[in-house]
């Protein structure tokens, strides 16, 4: 049985405000370079989805996409939930706070 991902509403709109940040500010290669980033990690993520660092408190799972942005997801059963793709540069305090939301 294959794992499903589920993307919350909070986890598209940080994705789609990372790629209108490179449409106003990089080319369109770097455009797609993040997109197929992300598709990678999400295969990665269905084939290993214990395989990456879990969060402090140990509910969530963090996965580099590119240097400055993770994906925070978690486990439950043969469902992959992505909560959020954060940017590293962020104060990592907020995320502590308030969980993957940021």
């Amino acid at each position: 049985m294959g794992r499903r991902v589920i993307w919350t509403a909070e986890a598209v709109a940080s994705y789609e405000r990372i790629i209108e940040h490179l449409k106003q500010n990089w080319t369109d290669r770097e455009v797609l370079k993040f997109i197929e980033a992300v598709e990678a990690t999400e295969r990665t993520i269905v084939r290993f989805p214990r395989g990456s660092r879990r969060s402090e408190d140990g509910r969530y799972h963090e996965m580099t996409i590119i240097p400055h942005n993770i994906m925070i997801y978690s486990v439950r059963g043969d469902r992959i939930i992505v909560h959020v793709i954060w940017d590293t540069r962020r104060d990592p305090r907020t995320r502590k706070r308030k969980g993957p939301r940021g």
